[in-house]
């Protein structure tokens, strides 16, 4: 993606520096048999206007539909938008394409001071009872994110840049549809 917005937030030294941490903290957790499979990575902007340009600027990266899923959308949940971009052309997150990504704003109340950039990458595992049990045996501080209602979300940190990694029982383009469907006023298609 050849892309200054974009590159603000998403670059190849940004995504290398991630996967180290990432391998360290699942080194030092012992948790790799939990890998799953890569369902998207998300990266943060500073406010609703950052979020605009990046959205526009990423549109001729996205396909135009995978399925019932448009290849972008804008859905406002908490207070504050977050998109969803299905790229033509996969990112590499080592030997790992991902071909979604999550552009999300800041909720209203930690505008201004959360952590702009690289987020979280989130994986895709369907058994997160079994990941919470060897978290909690190993001694891994997580924390269960119970605000999504379309699916369950396991939270670690993986560097002391708040960059998070998340386990997830349901992937993004399963659950655009259904959030379509239930919500369609909350929901901007922009590709489809």
């Amino acid at each position: 993606m050849n892309s200054s917005v974009i590159s603000k937030y998403i670059s190849q030294v940004k995504i290398d520096s991630y996967k180290i941490d990432m391998d360290q903290w699942f080194e030092k957790s012992a948790a790799k048999k939990f890998l799953g499979r890569t369902d998207h990575f998300a990266i943060k902007v500073e406010n609703e206007i950052m979020l605009n340009n990046v959205v526009q600027a990423i549109k001729p990266f996205c396909l135009s539909r995978s399925g019932n899923t448009p290849g972008l959308s804008v859905r406002k949940m908490h207070g504050r938008s977050i998109a969803v971009a299905l790229l033509k052309d996969p990112i590499f997150i080592g030997s790992e394409a991902v071909s979604c990504i999550e552009i999300m704003q800041p909720r209203p109340e930690a505008e201004g001071d959360d952590v702009v950039g690289l987020d979280h990458l989130e994986l895709v595992n369907p058994n997160l009872k079994a990941i919470v049990d060897f978290l909690n045996e190993q001694g891994v501080n997580y924390y269960v994110d119970n605000t999504n209602a379309y699916k369950d979300i396991v939270v670690a940190f993986v560097n002391d840049k708040k960059e998070r990694l998340k386990f997830t029982n349901k992937t993004l383009p399963e659950i655009i549809p259904q959030q379509i469907q239930d919500e369609p006023e909350r929901v901007k298609v922009l590709l489809s």
